[in-house]
């Protein structure tokens, strides 16, 4: 068990597979994939406006992806608006101090 993770030895793993999402006619993500888990430190970095905010709103329900796949776990969260992802366990902490 890692020290950090206290006694809670569960491990949660986020998937997103083959994402495609945008904003009216105009694709921002095109097949992105990746993989978070548990105690691990999973970053995303790019420059501005090559879609990291978008993936994130896609994957905590936000935006509807246009094609791919978000689970949690077992638990396919692809298409559920954000409060029931929230619900599920999996949130967006949008930046600044507007929260």
């Amino acid at each position: 068990m890692n020290e950090d993770q206290g006694s809670d030895s569960r491990v949660s793993v986020v998937t997103v597979d083959d994402l495609d999402a945008g904003y009216g006619s105009v694709q921002i993500l095109h097949q992105v994939s990746m993989t978070a888990r548990t105690g691990d430190v999973t970053c995303i970095f790019g420059p501005n406006g090559c879609g990291k905010s978008t993936l994130l709103k896609a994957m905590a329900g936000v935006i509807d992806p246009w094609a791919g796949k978000v689970t949690l776990d077992d638990d396919d969260l692809t298409h559920l608006p954000s409060h029931r992802t929230l619900g599920r366990g999996l949130a967006m902490m949008p930046q600044g101090g507007g929260v």
